[in-house]
């Protein structure tokens, strides 16, 4: 028995990798994982940045809500429009609009002539390019491995990202205390070139479309079957929690950082890359055992807990480890989501339904900035933390007390 344990462990390690078989995946992946690394460093750099310009937390969430805010209108829309143009082109559009947003705000910032009103434009403008860029990014995997390895590529792309949430902050943190936010965004613009090389290596493949594009009808019923789908429409709901109230804290974490904690941008590196260890830590753990009963509403009952302790923290080493414990938890509860809805939505529904999840997510985002930077500038950072803690408590609870009909779908 243990040696068949064994054989069934090397299986499965084996076919984690198995999309990396494929040249054109592999020139994509490394092109990924190199530009992940840049954008992570050039989130922490514009945070910081933002409030020492500014010294305010409000202005933090001005800054989540523009950089996120064109997701909340668009990501519906842009998820339809994705299956009626080629992938490759939207990509080496956004990859090439991505070089030219972090290079000039590097050069904005290495010549002395940035103000905060740039960096706000320049977040908006990094908004409505991810708004394009993420149902392409995603969609555009299937054109480089057969839909046997699709699983092992989505897989190895998600442990990319949060290898760079992990490596990013830390990296970005010890170079803006030696060099400045400015290098940052230079060494994001840099990290762009490797997979807009390995995009345009691919071969475009034509597409025609299978009906006439209609996009408020075609719209309408992947929202139509969410929504009338109960599990589904659940699963979404604790989505739009966690994204809205239970990832506001990071908003706030170089307010957290300077003002209650007492650190610098390496302890702000720190603190993001604690959350990104978590993150690693949490999807591989549902990879490694599958959809469990409860995972999902359990996962944000921990979550709340979690940013409980940090609101309580007053050093750093009890916030990274309260913000590892918070990392685990999103990646555990959305990793679980996206497994459902990718394995029970219908064929002709699945695109518009994974796009309406990154939706939620997404869109929540800066909703959550806003409120955060609201409470945090009347209350102060650890309350407004806490306030967000409580109300993921007390959804989870929701779901959980009564959890007869909703514990099968996790």
């Amino acid at each position: 028995m243990p040696l068949a344990n064994l054989g069934s462990v090397k299986t499965s390690w084996r076919s984690a990798f198995r999309a990396l078989r494929h040249p054109p995946f592999r020139r994509y992946w490394v092109g990924w994982a190199i530009s992940v690394l840049g954008s992570w460093m050039q989130t922490l750099a514009q945070g910081w940045l933002v409030f020492r310009l500014t010294n305010s937390a409000q202005a933090l969430g001005i800054l989540s809500a523009l950089r996120f805010g064109p997701s909340l209108f668009g990501l519906p829309f842009s998820g339809v429009l994705t299956d009626y143009f080629p992938r490759r082109k939207l990509l080496i559009f956004t990859q090439s609009a991505g070089i030219f947003q972090a290079g000039l705000l590097a050069f904005l910032t290495l010549t002395g002539q940035v103000r905060v009103w740039h960096v706000f434009i320049l977040a908006l403008v990094q908004g409505l390019i991810d708004t394009v860029d993420m149902p392409s990014r995603q969609s555009f995997q299937v054109e480089l491995v057969p839909v046997a390895d699709l699983q092992s590529a989505v897989s190895l792309n998600s442990t990319v990202f949060n290898a760079g949430r992990l490596a990013g902050p830390a990296l970005a943190g010890l170079v803006v205390a030696e060099a400045g936010e400015g290098w940052c965004f230079a060494l994001n613009a840099a990290s762009f070139v490797p997979f807009l090389l390995a995009v345009l290596s691919v071969q475009e493949k034509a597409s025609v479309p299978a009906q006439r594009l209609q996009v408020i009808p075609q719209l309408l019923e992947g929202l139509q079957f969410a929504w009338q789908h109960r599990k589904v429409r659940k699963l979404l709901m604790a989505v739009l929690v966690t994204a809205v109230f239970g990832l506001s804290y990071s908003t706030l974490l170089p307010a957290l950082a300077s003002s209650v904690l007492g650190t610098d941008a390496r302890g702000y590196g720190l603190l993001l890359a604690a959350s990104g260890l978590g993150a690693m830590v949490g999807s591989l753990g549902v990879a490694a055992t599958g959809r469990k009963r409860g995972t999902v509403f359990r996962s944000q009952l921990l979550l709340g807990l979690s940013l409980a302790a940090l609101a309580l923290s007053k050093g750093l080493f009890l916030a990274c480890l309260a913000l590892v414990v918070a990392g685990l938890s999103v990646a555990a509860q959305l990793a679980t989501t996206n497994g459902y809805i990718q394995t029970t939505s219908p064929d002709h529904l699945r695109a518009r339904l994974i796009s309406l999840y990154i939706w939620v997510f997404s869109g929540g985002a800066p909703l959550g900035g806003l409120l955060a930077g609201f409470w945090a500038e009347r209350l102060g950072v650890p309350v407004a933390i806490g306030l967000g803690a409580g109300l993921c408590v007390a959804a989870a609870l929701l779901q959980l007390l009564p959890a007869r009909d909703v514990q099968s779908s996790r």
